[in-house]
């Protein structure tokens, strides 16, 4: 599933067809952050003010899916798709629907980076009574090793009805002041070309002259790619 919206689509039709429904044994979410704290209701400023914030009660119906016996959460890299940050640029070239902290601040650039490992850490957080439930839960794709180790081993003592208390690990979460959470990874989030492109989509050339020529296009994924996901940091 992509997002949100094929998700929704997928249940509201399938929910109607209770002997297509009981043939899915496996599911996979393959969602941006800002995608999963919307679907999980991740307590984070300024998110649960936004549209589609826990709409139509989708993670509450995933528990419903008594047939899937492997659940996979798949994370994107921060730089799998153009400007997908949660704390970063948030939808077209309209410049009012960049992220702003919780005073309608921003950065001087007009961009910040947030700790891909923190706010996966985060997602899964919010998102462990929901995914609990399931036989197997796959966590895949850009996760950091720590991360993953850390949620396979609550996972497994879940199995072996030990009691997991994360009610301090989600007054963190929705304590955090609004602002992109920093990086402490060995190999740095905040990739200083995403962040150059970034700040020149939002002063649209106005400070640096730049250009949405086709061919500043192909040079800017040209060297995003080069971009190597750190799976250690």
């Amino acid at each position: 599933m992509a997002d949100r919206h094929c998700l929704s689509n997928f249940l509201r039709y399938n929910f109607t067809d209770a002997p297509g429904l009981n043939n899915l044994t496996r599911l996979e979410l393959d969602f941006s952050h800002f995608e999963y704290i919307l679907l999980f209701k991740i307590p984070l400023r300024p998110f649960e003010r936004f549209e589609g914030f826990g709409s139509n009660e989708l993670a509450e119906q995933l528990r419903c899916l008594d047939s899937v016996k492997e659940l996979t959460l798949r994370f994107h890299s921060p730089y799998a798709a153009k400007l997908d940050d949660p704390w970063g640029y948030t939808g077209g070239y309209n410049t009012s629907m960049w992220y702003c902290d919780w005073n309608g601040r921003r950065d001087v650039n007009g961009f910040a980076t947030s700790c891909n490992k923190t706010i996966t850490d985060w997602i899964i957080t919010g998102a462990f009574d929901t995914i609990k439930h399931f036989p197997k839960v796959v966590l895949a794709g850009a996760i950091k090793e720590s991360v993953k180790t850390k949620w396979d081993l609550r996972l497994a003592e879940h199995k072996r009805e030990e009691k997991i208390d994360l009610s301090k690990d989600m007054q963190v979460i929705a304590s955090w002041n609004g602002g992109a959470p920093p990086c402490n990874c060995t190999t740095p989030c905040e990739y200083n070309m995403y962040a150059s492109h970034a700040h020149q989509v939002r002063c649209l050339g106005w400070c640096c002259g730049y250009s949405r020529s086709g061919m500043r296009s192909k040079e800017y994924y040209q060297q995003l790619s080069e971009y190597r996901f750190d799976f250690e940091g």
